[in-house]
């Protein structure tokens, strides 16, 4: 055989073997494509049918009609263990505990038959857990809190273990945490909190706050989605009701601007700088109310003033209803809204049981 012909059999192999490649990248593309639509498609009876969405929404209901006693009974329903016994506070703290968990299984078993894509942004959504209860072991550490005792004040579990936390929670004070807590968070993001011995816990909280909402708006824009701003529009408006809760907790007590605005995480959603401006800036909380009533989260606020744990509650409801609310569309943003608001089935469940635990049976 020629030279000539040889590296014309060679060239019509490379030719082949560049087809082949072709169609097997084309393949694998449109096998992507397939499972994540048979994924999603899965999952989305068992979105529009989850059963600890529903019983969150039933028992948050029955909290605002303040009917204890059909609290008990849905909750028994849910589960015998929802349903205490005695008055005793350790079955409280049983139930909490059971709270937790269910949270913690419904949110992995999502989790599980997800996109890759999306399986990886909520993986990293964990952290959030995890910066929570970080705070609550600086709270514990400031206010004394004996080591075992802090266990009963951890949320749903993120990356760090329950007995990490543990250990957390046995040291000496708010800098060795931040310092050896480090090592469990990615690179350089407790770095970025700039502790002095004299800074106050609300304020390192505050700094943990921002940490998470800037690591956790970065990753949204790293999903591979069709739209990622989904995303981070939902992380942005969750920190952003944070700071208004803060505000408004803050314009209880008169407290001035000047020591408030530190306090605050400044993620901006569906307030402008402007607005935040003027709550801070409220004379005080009854100014801050109507103020919030002309702002997009005063849409369904009634004209008498809330209390700020009633607003909590209220801008968490109209939250968690908008994120579960079923959607006619069955594709990623539903999916996405679905799983940021799980979160906010265990505080919804928990405090409807605390209520009946403590609200006395029914006249």
């Amino acid at each position: 055989m020629t030279s000539k012909s040889k590296g014309k059999k060679d060239m019509q192999s490379l030719v082949g073997i560049g087809f082949i490649a072709s169609i097997i990248s084309e393949l694998a593309a449109a096998t992507y494509t397939a499972l994540k639509e048979s994924n999603l498609a899965f999952l989305a009876p068992r979105i529009l049918n989850s059963k600890i969405v529903s019983m969150a929404s039933n028992l948050d209901l029955l909290l605002q009609t303040g009917k204890t006693e059909m609290i008990r009974e849905t909750a028994s329903k849910y589960d015998p263990k929802l349903s205490p016994k005695t008055r005793n506070f350790k079955d409280l703290q049983h139930i909490e505990t059971f709270l937790i968990r269910e949270y913690e299984q419904s949110f992995n078993k999502f989790l599980f038959f997800l996109p890759e894509n999306l399986r990886d942004f909520f993986e990293e959504w964990k952290i959030v857990r995890d910066f929570e209860n970080l705070k609550t072991v600086l709270a514990c550490i400031t206010n004394q809190v004996p080591t075992e005792d802090c266990l009963h004040l951890f949320g749903p579990q993120g990356k760090i273990s329950r007995e990490t936390l543990r250990q957390l929670s046995g040291l000496e004070n708010v800098e060795d945490v931040l310092r050896k807590g480090s090592a469990y968070f990615p690179s350089g993001t407790i770095s970025q909190i700039d502790f002095q011995d004299e800074t106050v816990l609300e304020h390192v909280q505050s700094a943990l706050d921002r940490v998470a909402a800037n690591y956790i708006s970065e990753s949204c824009l790293k999903v591979k989605i069709q739209d990622p701003e989904e995303i981070q529009e939902l992380v942005t408006k969750k920190y952003e009701m944070k700071d208004v809760i803060t505000v408004a907790r803050l314009k209880q007590y008169d407290v001035p601007p000047q020591m408030i605005t530190p306090l605050l995480i400044g993620k901006n959603s569906k307030l402008t700088e402007g607005e935040i401006e003027k709550l801070v800036l409220a004379k005080n909380y009854k100014i801050f109310y109507t103020l919030v009533s002309n702002t997009y989260y005063g849409k369904a606020l009634p004209s008498e003033p809330l209390s700020p744990r009633d607003l909590e509650e209220f801008l968490q409801r109209s939250f968690f209803k908008e994120l579960t609310k079923p959607k006619e569309d069955i594709g990623e943003k539903m999916v996405i809204q679905f799983m940021v608001g799980l979160e906010y089935c265990f505080p919804a469940m928990w405090k409807a049981i605390i209520f009946s635990f403590i609200g006395g049976d029914e006249e």
